[in-house]
């Protein structure tokens, strides 16, 4: 995940937006190399930092998106948003879970 803002809507709801930025690899014949990315991975937003299983903190939206190499997503919540999440399962192999959460900035 490359970017994560929020601000607050007219109508009273936060508007997350998310920039992700996907790679695939495969390194079965001993090197590695790059595939195209289109897979399915689940989104979340917390409303605190949900902990190092990332199941302390009230969700406010979970949902699968379809991701490729950069991928875009507005999603929509009710309440103030502190953090969002990428494959907070997680369910798939990732060499840096690191860039997986991200703090939301924005007009909090």
């Amino acid at each position: 995940m490359t970017a994560a803002r929020a601000e607050r809507e007219p109508d009273g709801r936060w508007r997350v937006d998310v920039s992700v930025a996907a790679e695939k690899t495969d390194g079965t014949d001993g090197r590695e190399v790059t595939l195209p990315v289109d897979a399915e991975l689940r989104v979340t937003v917390y409303a605190a930092h949900p902990g190092p299983g990332r199941d302390g903190a009230p969700v406010l939206y979970s949902a699968p998106h379809r991701v490729s190499a950069a991928t875009a997503l507005s999603l929509f919540v009710d309440r103030r948003p502190a953090y969002v999440a990428i494959d907070p399962g997680p369910l798939r192999i990732d060499r840096n879970r690191a860039d997986d959460l991200r703090r939301i900035d924005g007009r909090l």
